[in-house]
């Protein structure tokens, strides 16, 4: 798509539907549908429970396979990415995404304990699913990030051809200290978690930026005690 995260809004793009379908976007605990269609980087997600939603990214993901196919018959893409928008920290609250929640969240009422991942994951599966059934080695990656990033309860895996992309958290995660000390532990814990049930994971590690996102420049940091041991880990665990 030429978008490699937060890209739902490629799929479906506000500018084309939010106008007329609302319903096509996330709400709110106030029961208000809302999106931000100017921008990339926004508040607002689509919704995952909505039939239609579900037939135009697919649609589109078709379209994105197609062209990308003529574009470079010898060499097509084989990864699409269908992520959520950023800066958020749930999905849609629709009362039918609602009732998806509740059937993956660990704690009753909630949706950010495995939940939403639940209600990504239902869609996801569904798109890699018919994806491949026309386009057999196309995968989906999609991300396990804020809200989603808690594994669901309830069995439900991700298919074959679906990546997790488990995004270490740089405001949750110590980067300068390998993901086996104790202070990083519930991140290591969530890694193992997804690498369980998980075919195909991917790792977002935020130390790679190499950004001080305070004066917005770049500094030369290494995480020189994390990388050989985190490095081991992720191979054991066949990232």
């Amino acid at each position: 798509t030429g978008v490699k995260c937060h890209s739902s809004y490629s799929y479906l793009p506000p500018k084309k539907y939010w106008k007329d379908h609302p319903e096509y976007y996330c709400m709110d605990e106030s029961g208000k549908r809302f999106c931000q269609p100017d921008a990339r980087y926004s508040n607002g997600q689509i919704c995952y429970s909505n039939p239609d939603v579900r037939r135009i990214c697919l649609e589109s993901l078709l379209a994105f396979i197609e062209r990308d196919r003529k574009k470079h018959p010898d060499n097509p893409p084989l990864v699409y990415d269908m992520t959520q928008q950023d800066a958020m920290s749930f999905l849609c609250l629709c009362p039918e995404c609602r009732k998806i929640i509740a059937k993956y969240n660990r704690k009753p009422g909630g949706h950010a304990e495995g939940g939403d991942a639940g209600l990504q994951l239902e869609f996801i599966n569904d798109l890699a699913r018919k994806a491949a059934a026309k386009y057999p080695g196309v995968q989906i990656r999609t991300f396990a990030y804020v809200s989603t990033e808690v594994p669901p309860a309830g069995g439900i895996r991700p298919e074959d051809n679906v990546i997790i992309w488990m995004c270490d958290l740089y405001t949750r995660c110590n980067h300068m200290l390998p993901l086996s000390h104790p202070f990083n532990a519930p991140r290591r814990k969530l890694i193992e978690d997804w690498a369980a049930i998980s075919k195909r994971l991917e790792i977002w590690d935020y130390m790679l930026y190499d950004v001080d996102y305070s004066r917005g420049r770049l500094f030369p940091e290494v995480s020189v005690d994390a990388i050989a041991s985190d490095a081991k880990f992720f191979r054991d665990l066949g990232l």
